[in-house]
């Protein structure tokens, strides 16, 4: 409950507004993904998770998304590769107070229209670069390119994250990153509003095609 609770404090935080954040990723083609090496750390999954929020000129929805599993490589004291599988099922909407509105929302996130969990329950981000921006004692700035595969389409995209040190050395037994607050557009994965009827329609042509997103990961020795 705890756990929850920080998240969602740190979810609260990020979502003060109702437009997507100006930091908007560049979405390209896939990458080349880079052999494995380095040393292993696995995520926590209970501590790790995707902040997202949905937005609209008066509206905004958001929640959190977890991990199934993910791993990263650790090399020369530098971060060299990762890979973690996303639970699309897991996905919680946290602002919609009544039940069964909440229940409503996510039937509809999990639905065709949008994510489709049924046929594709799982997301996927493979690291295929990452480059240091600066440094410090106890931290690092990275900037950190990927293919994520939504709904069976793969794209790559490229933020930046910060990563945790102590005493100029990655912690021996505990790993911690965080993203900066950025948005993609969900339409380059086909997560579209279905347009039934033409007052349909006209609600779905309101709602932005960025999402927010905000990552925090924790990870250990394997």
């Amino acid at each position: 409950m705890k756990k929850f609770c920080v998240f969602l404090t740190l979810t609260l935080f990020l979502c003060t507004c109702v437009r997507p954040p100006k930091n908007k990723v560049i979405i390209s083609d896939p990458q080349r993904i880079p052999p494995a090496s380095g040393k292993l750390l696995t995520i926590d999954y209970t501590l790790s998770a995707i902040c997202w929020k949905g937005y609209k000129p008066i509206k905004m929805n958001f929640g959190i998304l977890r991990f199934k599993r993910g791993e990263l490589y650790i090399e020369d004291n530098q971060l060299v590769g990762g890979v973690f599988i996303i639970d699309m099922n897991s996905i919680i909407c946290e602002n919609i107070i009544d039940k069964n509105k909440n229940e409503k929302y996510i039937q509809y996130l999990k639905s065709p229209d949008f994510f489709d969990t049924k046929k594709y329950p799982e997301g996927k981000f493979v690291i295929t670069k990452s480059r240091t921006n600066s440094f410090g004692f106890n931290y690092l700035d990275v900037s950190i390119s990927g293919n994520l595969e939504l709904k069976g389409i793969t794209k790559n995209i490229t933020f930046n994250a910060i990563i945790k040190k102590k005493n100029n050395v990655f912690l021996s037994d505990f790993y911690k990153a965080k993203s900066q607050y950025f948005s993609i557009d969900r339409t380059k994965w086909k997560i579209n509003h279905v347009k039934k009827n033409i007052v349909k329609g006209f609600k779905n042509s309101l709602c932005y095609h960025d999402i927010g997103i905000y990552v925090e990961i924790v990870a250990k020795p394997d």
